[in-house]
């Protein structure tokens, strides 16, 4: 193969790497309690806090938004107690999040990282 076609297969791959994601059913792989977990931070701890969020295991998504709530996080779960613990007790612990309410997910009706693409 030439140098050539040898850095065109590289490009294709680099490229289809860039755009596929896999997406993982959380209830096929033995977390039967989705929840997002909305949070409202005080702001001059703001930076703290998305520090610390960022670190947790827990949470599969975290994201600064404008509205009601100042963050939201997607969290994966083995039981109702481990939500509750993990709301009421972790999250508690951290210095700037003033108030936690999560909603659990009882139906997925859809669950795709392809949020640039329109359907």
């Amino acid at each position: 193969m030439s140098f050539t076609a040898v850095a065109v297969v590289v490009a294709i791959i680099s490229f289809l790497i860039d755009v596929i994601a896999a997406v993982i059913d959380p209830f096929k792989q033995g977390y039967p309690v989705v929840a997002i977990i909305n949070m409202k931070v005080d702001q001059r701890e703001m930076r703290a806090v998305k520090s610390a969020l960022a670190e947790m295991r827990e949470l599969r998504f975290v994201g600064v938004t404008v509205g009601t709530f100042d963050m939201v996080a997607e969290a994966w779960f083995r039981s109702a107690d481990e939500m509750l613990s993990f709301t009421s007790e972790v999250l508690a612990q951290i210095p700037g999040i003033l108030r936690v309410e999560p909603l659990q997910i009882h139906e997925m009706v859809t669950y795709a990282y392809d949020w640039g693409k329109r359907r």
